[in-house]
């Protein structure tokens, strides 16, 4: 493909992207009923896909919102079955042996200064944590500690990242506190 295609293919995305972005972004919301964070790198999974394939595609696409949907619907039947094969509910909660339970993210928040009694104890989760993320795969625990401790979504670690696609990173981060919350329920947490 000539250079003057592709700058056309880019051109017509990024119109694309200004039109059409937030309907595919509320699409894949409507179907998924997903986080935000996780629709937006799945909206942005739709138009890299459309880039790649507007630029191999001989004819003009006339009802490009439709075409895009169709990019949308196949996302989000990869997302599902990505999910039906990795079943993860995040944030990880847990049930301790008297029966009381929590979520993980509760635990490992900051201590809060009027309350030293709890800084230990909350010190001592957080050690048990990181001892179990030291056991994760490298991508898994880099993916997990971006995305839920330090706030990133997975497209902007992506960018930190460029081998790898925010979808894998997503299955990463799954994956990782999927392993965290079996180990924090061995332990009896």
């Amino acid at each position: 493909m000539n250079k003057h295609a592709s700058n056309s293919a880019e051109d017509l995305i990024a119109q694309w992207y200004q039109l059409h972005r937030q309907s595919v972004y509320q699409y894949i919301r409507g179907h998924l009923r997903c986080r935000h964070e996780e629709a937006e790198d799945l909206t942005e999974e739709v138009f890299e896909r459309a880039y790649y394939s507007l630029k191999g595609q001989p004819e003009p696409i006339a009802y490009p919102q439709r075409w895009l949907f169709k990019f949308a619907k196949n996302v989000c039947s990869q997302f599902r079955t990505d999910l039906s094969h990795n079943p993860v509910c995040l944030p990880a909660s847990y049930m301790t042996a008297d029966g009381e339970g929590g979520l993980l993210i509760d635990d490992v928040e900051a201590p809060s200064e009027d309350q030293p009694e709890n800084v230990a104890e909350q010190r001592e989760v957080l050690q048990q944590v990181y001892a179990i993320l030291e056991t994760v795969p490298a991508e898994q625990r880099q993916a997990v500690l971006l995305h839920y401790r330090d706030g990133y979504t997975f497209k902007q670690i992506a960018e930190k990242h460029p081998a790898r696609k925010p979808r894998t990173i997503c299955q990463d981060a799954h994956k990782g506190m999927e392993h965290l919350k079996v180990r924090l329920n061995e332990l009896e947490y």
